[in-house]
C-alpha cells in the first residue's frame, strides 16, 4: 500500500525543498487573505520544478480530505490519458453587420478513460496540500510526461512572462489557456487547461474562411414598393487536431482570482 504524505500547506511551504525554488519572498503586508493563500497556491503548480515524471492535480473541496485526494489523483489520471493521445475538435464562428456582431462556438475533448482508475493506483504521490478552496497534490507516474528541459521561472504574485510571451521550445506545441472566474476555482483551472490544449490544435490544424451574404427585405407602404439589401459578413474557424504527449506544465492565477492560465505543450 502506497503512503501518503498529508501535510499542512504553511508547514509544506516552510519545510520542503522544492518550495525554496518555487516559492520565494513575498510581500503579504496590505494583501487580503484570499490573495495570500492564491500567492500561496500559485507557489505549487509549476510542474517544471519536479521532473518530467511529475503530474500536478487539483481538486475542490468535498465532504472528506481522503476523497479530495482521491479526486487530485483522478485528475492526474485524466491527464495522463490525456498525455498518450487526446483528439480536439474547435468550431467558431462570427458575424458581423451595420448593427450588431455575434459569433458563437464550440469544442469537444476526446480521449481513452478506460484506464484511469488503474493510473490512478499506480501513482506515487509526492506530497498533498490543503487550502479552503483547493486541494493540491503532486504525483509521479512510470510513464515520463514529457522529455524536454525546460525550467518557469518566475514568482508568485505577478503574472509570469508565458502569460504574455508564448515561449518556443523545440520540437513542441505550446498552448496558453484563459478561464475566467467560477465559483469553483477547481472548475476555472481545468477550463484553463483545456483552452490550452484548444490553443495548440488551431496551431497545428485550423481552417478558417471568410465569407459575406445579403439578406434582401422588400417592403410596400402607401402604394409604394421599396426595398433594402443588408450585408453580412463573417468569419469561419474549424479545427481538428489529434494531440501527442500533450502536459500542462505551469498554472497560475491572479492574485485577486479575476483570471487562471495554464501553460500547455504536446508534442510536434
Amino acid at each position: 500500500m502506497k503512503q501518503v504524505y498529508i501535510i499542512s500547506a504553511a508547514f509544506f511551504l516552510a519545510i520542503f525543498p522544492l518550495s525554496t525554488q518555487t516559492i520565494g519572498s513575498c510581500d503579504m503586508e496590505g494583501i487580503s487573505n484570499a490573495e495570500q493563500e492564491r500567492i500561496k497556491i500559485n507557489g505549487v503548480l509549476n510542474t517544471t520544478v519536479f521532473d518530467n515524471f511529475t503530474y500536478i492535480g487539483i481538486s475542490p473541496r468535498m465532504s472528506t480530505r481522503k476523497k479530495e485526494i482521491e479526486q487530485a489523483k483522478i485528475h492526474i489520471a485524466n491527464q495522463i490519458a490525456m498525455n498518450r493521445s487526446s483528439t480536439i475538435d474547435y468550431g467558431f464562428v462570427s458575424i458581423f453587420n451595420d448593427r450588431f456582431s455575434q459569433y458563437n462556438r464550440d469544442s469537444n475533448l476526446d480521449y481513452s478513460d478506460e484506464t484511469t482508475e488503474e493510473i490512478s493506483d499506480d501513482l506515487e504521490v509526492v506530497f498533498c496540500l490543503h487550502f479552503s478552496e483547493l486541494t493540491v497534490i503532486a504525483a509521479r507516474y512510470k510513464e515520463a510526461a514529457a522529455d524536454i528541459d525546460f525550467k518557469v521561472t518566475r514568482g508568485n504574485s505577478e503574472a509570469p512572462r508565458w502569460i504574455y510571451e508564448v515561449p518556443e521550445i523545440e520540437g513542441w506545441y505550446v498552448g496558453v489557456g484563459i478561464s475566467d472566474p467560477y465559483s469553483v476555482p477547481y472548475r476555472s483551472m481545468v477550463v484553463a487547461d483545456i483552452n490550452a490544449a484548444q490553443q495548440i490544435a488551431i496551431e497545428k490544424n485550423t481552417f478558417v474562411d471568410s465569407y459575406s451574404y445579403s439578406n434582401i427585405s422588400e417592403l410596400r407602404k402607401n402604394g409604394f414598393d421599396s426595398s433594402s439589401i443588408r450585408l453580412r459578413t463573417g468569419t469561419l474557424l474549424l479545427t481538428q487536431a489529434k494531440l501527442q504527449g500533450l502536459y500542462i506544465i505551469d498554472r497560475w492565477m491572479e492574485p485577486d482570482g479575476s483570471c487562471f492560465y495554464s501553460l500547455a505543450i504536446a508534442r510536434k
